[in-house]
This record gives structure tokens, sequence and C-alpha cells, in this order.
């Protein structure tokens, strides 16, 4: 009998089929329980909704049941096993996932090579690019069990969900599960044939002796299919999101000598994906990638002191917003009521994230949004479990529009029809922009990814990289020469985040080239740089505002050709913008290319071309 994680294991040595997990060893009080009647009726039966509501939930279970053992009786025959491996592919896609073709050749390649269990796989797709199912569906092509290994809960929850609703049996193995739940799972799992085709585990799980006896019985009865890494990057510690528990996940390869393995990612530049191959001795591996470019996201940068400036230039325009909070507010109006001029009766709402860099902020942002009459709530790491799930939950049905969240709230979301994603500030990493961005416009509808700056902003950016420099020095688990490549790459990290919002550069090819795509030369028609492409380089840092301490601001240049009797006064600011007209000398309204507005609109007229 062996204790581990407080749990007493009782196996019998004989049989690996007699095993049971017993939570016993820590004594509890006995609580008094009363029992309750159903309330009775007038003829002293329990109420009719009780009968229907349970007959109802007993028969979509036998249904589902049902659904499951005929789906197990054909991918356990003879026939099925004895096709080739793209009939057994495809045979999958269309008749379990009811998908008629891959979504692109990539993700066929990825799933063929992976049923022939020949090499392993390492897989860098976008997000919204079928990663999953690069998995899911060689893991129903042979009996067996795929072990994959996810870093947080309430992503396991969310696939083992999606993946029942489509009849395939799976199952979890993490400290949530009952008494009854753990038994059932670790008896299925030491059968000589288990009837769970995936088992979601956390990389904390794996390290126990109870989990790798478990994994150890699955390959001695050939029943080890597969073990996937989902989110990939959290291995390498340079990466945005190192997990130190994921990179302990190699010591697991001693015990699945020649069981293939898979780690799929959606943020990993090359020094990330280098290090995850070598921290998973992937020494011989298929590696299949698609372009980061995501179409149908349109990126664009708005700066605080540019809103200020296109106002007091503007005084007359009610219309052009002054501050981040109203230009806020309009972009989400105009969103949501395109949407609703698009789909008609058919709209369902028009949800959205907003990131912030503190708790603080959340809030602010959420009270002031609901003053201007939109549907928000603040969501961040310090709320209650039960409040997390009730404001995802709403959020998920579009009974909130808008969730702003600090980085607590995203990994393990999975809502297709997020129109929009803004960032207060800049995150310290352009790898975590883009994951948390990419979060909009999963279904491949047009979706929009604005990023906010101030001086403020900036100022924040620079304090979080500098506490990070700090710890990282303050580390004494580290040696100088880890610690130094440390620094270096959170600066280059800090670096090319810059970079992203201050130079006038294709926001699309910037972030392609981050992670190694440099096939791109320019979206085009996607990003803010691209559609307003003929502005002049003055027009464009005007745009980002951003202060410099070698940069004038517009008023003091202003107050200086003031005094040059040769040039008015509203010319000198006209030519500052380049928008002055050359035949009447009289300076329009200012572009909303400083607010982006009419970006926006290009956006739209283009698309609509």
């Amino acid at each position: 009998m062996n204790t581990l994680d407080g749990w007493l294991i009782k196996s019998n040595k004989t049989s690996k089929d007699d095993v049971m997990v017993i939570s016993d060893n820590t004594p509890k009080k006995e609580k008094s329980v009363t029992k309750r009647t159903p309330k009775q009726s007038g003829k002293g039966r329990p109420k009719r909704s009780s009968i229907f509501k349970s007959s109802e939930i007993d028969e979509n279970d036998r249904i589902k049941e049902e659904k499951m053992k005929q789906i197990d009786e054909v991918l356990n025959s003879t026939e099925f096993i004895q096709k080739s491996v793209k009939e057994r592919a495809l045979y999958v896609l269309k008749n379990v996932f009811n998908h008629e073709k891959f979504r692109n050749k990539d993700q066929e390649q990825a799933i063929t090579t992976a049923i022939e269990r020949k090499y392993d796989i390492y897989i860098t797709f976008p997000t919204g690019a079928g990663k999953s199912l690069c998995y899911q569906l060689p893991s129903l092509c042979k009996p067996g069990v795929t072990i994959v290994f996810s870093p947080l809960i309430a992503l396991i929850q969310d696939q083992i969900s999606a993946l029942t609703e489509k009849n395939i049996r799976c199952c979890a193995w993490n400290s949530t599960l009952t008494d009854k739940e753990r038994s059932e799972n670790a008896k299925d799992m030491f059968s000589k044939y288990p009837k769970y085709r995936l088992v979601y585990t956390t990389p904390e799980s794996a390290q126990t002796e109870f989990f790798q006896r478990m994994l150890k019985s699955l390959y001695e009865n050939n029943m080890l299919n597969y073990m996937v890494v989902d989110e990939a990057h959290c291995i390498s510690q340079w990466g945005h999101d190192f997990r130190p528990k994921y990179s302990m996940l190699s010591m697991l390869r001693k015990f699945t000598i020649g069981v293939p393995w898979l780690a799929l990612t959606a943020t990993a530049s090359k020094s990330v994906e280098l290090d995850i191959k070598k921290s998973l001795q992937f020494n011989d591996c298929k590696h299949f990638q698609t372009s980061p470019y995501r179409p149908n996201l349109f990126y664009d940068v708005v700066s605080e002191n540019s809103l200020i400036r296109a106002a007091k230039l503007n005084q007359t325009d009610n219309e052009i917003p002054s501050t981040i909070n109203g230009d806020m507010i309009t972009h989400i109006n105009k969103i949501t009521n395109d949407l609703k001029n698009e789909q008609g009766d058919n709209f369902k709402g028009c949800s959205g994230i907003i990131y912030c860099r503190s708790r603080d902020l959340c809030g602010q942002y959420a009270a002031f949004l609901q003053a201007k009459g939109i549907l928000a709530a603040s969501y961040h790491a310090k709320l209650k479990k039960s409040e997390k799930i009730e404001i995802q939950e709403k959020w998920m049905k579009n009974e909130v529009t808008v969730i702003c969240a600090t980085i607590a709230f995203g990994m393990g979301i999975d809502k297709a029809d997020v129109r929009f994603v803004f960032h207060i500030g800049a995150p310290n990493d352009l790898a975590a922009y883009y994951q948390e961005s990419g979060r909009a416009g999963r279904d491949g509808l047009k979706s929009y990814c604005r990023l906010y700056i101030s001086d403020d902003t900036i100022s924040t950016s620079e304090h979080f990289k500098q506490r990070s420099l700090y710890f990282i020095k303050r580390d004494k688990n580290c040696d100088e020469s880890v610690k130094k490549i440390k620094e270096e790459n959170l600066n280059y990290s800090y670096k090319k985040m810059t970079q992203y919002y201050s130079e006038e550069k294709c926001r699309h090819t910037m972030l392609c080239s981050y992670f190694g795509d440099e096939s791109m030369s320019k979206c085009n028609v996607n990003c803010d740089i691209c559609v307003m492409e003929s502005s002049s380089k003055e027009n464009l840092k005007e745009k980002r505002g951003i202060k410099r301490s070698s940069e004038r601001s517009l008023f003091d240049q202003l107050r200086e050709t003031k005094k040059k009797p040769k040039l008015p006064l509203f010319k000198s600011a006209s030519l500052l913008r380049s928008d002055l007209n050359p035949e009447t000398n009289v300076v329009p309204k200012t572009s909303s290319f400083v607010t982006g507005k009419k970006i926006y609109e290009k956006f739209k007229c283009v698309k609509k071309c």
C-alpha cells in the first residue's frame, strides 16, 4: 500500500485490473445528515416536474452512451484498422469530428504523420488553425490511450466538454476529481483494454509515483498511443509563459520508449522552439508550421497624446474623443452597430476583452463601460473561484459584453466570436501580445486588435521590465551565465514589443518576423500602417504620439512658427500634419487617421471591395 498526495492506493499485485483509490488517510468529522423526502402531491407522489427532469437526464445519458459504443465498435474493428492511413484519417474527420475536409495541407500532413507513429512531431499553428485536431484525430485511429499535458485545469475541462459533445471517450486526471472519479479512471488505465481514448492531465500530476505507475501499465499493455504536450512554449524558460514543471516532462521518456511525442504551440520564437525540442529530446522530429499571419484580424495602435492633439485642433468636432476612454467607447459602438447592420436578426451580441496591467485598472474600466451602457465585468486573479466562473459563463453566453482583465484571463477560453481585443498599454513581450490579441476572431470573421499607449503605459512597461530584471539578478537558483541569457532575452522581447508600436512597419509583418516567418512583406489592408501608407513619416509620428526626450510638443513648434510672418499659424499646424488643402489654404478637420476612426472606415471599405 502506497500513500501518495493524501491518497491511500491499494493494488493487488496479482492483477493490474484490481485497483482501488481510497481517500481515507485523513480523519474527517462526521456530519449529521437529515434525509429529505420529495414534496408530495395530492396523490402522494413526487412532483411531475422532478420525474420528467430526472428521466430526461437519464435518457440523454443513455443516448450518448449508445453513440459512444457505436463509435468504439467501428474504430476498434479489424476492418477500420486495416484501412490505409489516409482512409482512417478521412473517416474519423467526417464521421466523428463532422468536418468535410482538413483546414489546410499542413494540418493534413501533421495528422497523417502522427497516425503513422514513426516520428516525434513539433507543430506551430496560429490560434484557431486547428492544432488540437492534430493529436485528437490520430488518437482515435488506433486502440489505446493518449496522454495530454495541459497547463490549466480550466483548459482541460473545456477540451473534455468539447470532445464529450462529439461522443469521444476522454477523462481528466487532476486534483479536482472526486474519490469515485479518481478510482474509476485509475482502474480503467490499469485495465488491459482501456475505454478512454484521451486522458488530460497537468505536468504537476505527471511527477507523482502513482501516475507513473499507470503510465508504465499502459506502455506494457501496448496501450499508450501518444504523449502530447499542449501549450509547449511553457517548457522554455525563455518563453513568455514559463512553467517549471513543464520542463520536467522529458523524464517520462524512460517510461515511453518508442511512443511518439507531439508538442504544440502558437507562440514560439526560434529560440523558444529550439529550447522546446532540446528539453523534450526531439532529436529526429517532423516540424509542421503555418504562417502566424491571420488575415481576419485588423491591428492598429492609438496613442493618448495623439487623441489629445486631435481634439485640441478640432474643438468644433464633437465626434473626436480626447482620451483613450472616449476612443474606446466610440470604437466599441462602431463595431457593434456595424455587426447589427450586417447580421440583422441573427445578431447575438458583440463580445470583447480589454487587457489591463493592474487589478485596479480592470475595475476602473469596467465601471466606466457600465456607466456608458456597455455590459462589462472585471476579472483578475484575486477574485473568488465562484466569481470567476460566474463572470466567464456570462461572457461566454454574451450576457456580459466586455471583460476587463489582467493576464489571469484568457488561456483555456475557447470563445470563437470575440470581435475585439484591446490592450491598455503594451505587454513586455511580443509573443504575449500575439497570444492575447489572437483570442479575437477564432471563427475566422473580421475582428479588431487595438493597442492603446500613453506616457503612463510606457512608464509602466519600463517599470515591469526593471522589476523583472531585478528578480533575475536576485535569483539564487541560477548561475551567472543563465542570468545573463535571461536578461538578454528579456531585453530583446521588450525591444521587439517597443518596435511593434513605434516603427512604421506593417504590424502583421513584424509579428510574423518575430516567429521566424520572413516570407511576408506586408498585409496591405489589415493594419493601420498599411491602410495609411501614403501618409508622411511626420504624420505617423504624430499618430503614435510617443514622447521622446528629443521631441518637442506640437504646440511648442506652433509657438515658434507663429513668430515667422511669412508662415500663418494655421498653415504651420497643417504642415506639421501634412493635410493642408493647397487650393484654399484652409485647414480641414483633423484627419481621423490620428484617432484610428478613418483607419477603421478604410479597412471596412477595402474588405467590402
